[in-house]
């Protein structure tokens, strides 16, 4: 991402950035929300989802020096309208990938299983987005948002750099904690996924202090972690919805080939689910160290600067 999407809160103190930070990602929530309000739909829900979480970040960042009770609940409620996008959002990936499965299906078994799951599906979609709509309707996430309270002065001696990199190395030590999931336990991976995009989106919140070059080397080298580890959760969910659509069916007579379907469907997704999964696991090191090792050469600019402005310093001193 280039650095014109980094928040930039440039060297004001540690409380004037994080109110800068905070009033920014509020106002791109609250465009997001008018947005999906207006057409609850497809893109427009996943750039909602995406400004839950770099609001999320903001708090995170801002967390050493507001109330935590105050924070937590804003963290709640971005939680809870980005779960409900997420559910309108998960019934429209599958419904794609499931028509797209039954234009190409060889077996009039597997076509007609597709179907069926797409008319399954389309059913908890309509569920999921009057959930969805009431969650906009209320706007939680935003007035959580504004009720934070920066302090002007006083209870948070914290700076900028202070806050920027204690939020990094959060996230970081969250990377590192559940970077060790077997490689079959997908909720495991689940939440592993879920760090690396929290610490994606820490690099970008903290780009001001590390710099745009620093954070774009950091979110490069995880992001291929987030796609290999999307792959295996969507086979691992559409594994789930399949076995439970099975189990649904099994007592209902003269439904044969929907039966046989769903079963050489499951046992398709469940077979790439666990191959993705070892793969990912035997080769684990090596998607992990360059993001540790990255993160061990993460500095502040500020330090870095004056590292070289000591260096020029001795330099001067022995040419002298």
């Amino acid at each position: 991402p280039g650095a014109k999407r980094f928040a930039s809160y440039g060297t004001s103190a540690g409380r004037d950035a994080a109110r800068d930070l905070l009033d920014e990602r509020t106002a791109r929530l609250a465009r997001c929300i008018e947005l999906a309000r207006s057409e609850p739909v497809g893109k427009r829900i996943k750039k909602l989802r995406v400004a839950t979480r770099r609001a999320d970040m903001a708090v995170r960042f801002a967390s050493p020096i507001i109330d935590g009770r105050v924070a937590k609940s804003a963290r709640r409620a971005l939680q809870a309208l980005r779960r409900a996008g997420g559910a309108v959002r998960r019934c429209d990936v599958f419904i794609d990938r499931l028509r797209e499965t039954a234009a190409a299906a060889r077996g009039q078994d597997i076509a007609e299983a597709s179907i069926a799951l797409i008319g399954r599906l389309g059913g908890e979609r309509g569920v999921a987005q009057r959930a969805f709509v009431e969650a906009l309707s209320i706007d939680d996430a935003v007035v959580a948002l504004r009720a934070i309270d920066v302090p002007a002065d006083g209870g948070g001696e914290e700076d900028t750099d202070e806050l920027a990199m204690s939020m990094l190395k959060r996230a970081g030590a969250d990377f590192v904690a559940t970077s060790s999931a077997p490689a079959l336990d997908f909720e495991g991976l689940h939440d592993f996924r879920l760090r690396v995009k929290r610490l994606r989106y820490a690099a970008e919140s903290a780009a001001p202090v590390i710099g745009d070059t620093a954070a774009a080397a950091l979110i490069q080298s995880a992001t291929p972690r987030l796609f290999v580890l999307g792959v295996v959760n969507y086979l691992a969910v559409l594994a789930a919805e399949l076995a439970s659509f099975h189990a649904d069916m099994t007592n209902v007579s003269g439904l044969g080939k929907l039966r046989s379907g769903l079963d050489r469907m499951l046992l398709a997704a469940s077979s790439e689910r666990d191959r993705r999964a070892v793969a990912f696991g035997a080769h684990r090191k090596a998607c992990i160290t360059p993001v540790i090792d990255t993160m061990a050469t993460l500095r502040p600019l500020t330090s870095l600067r004056l590292a070289d402005e000591v260096h020029h310093q001795n330099s001067q001193s022995e040419t002298a």
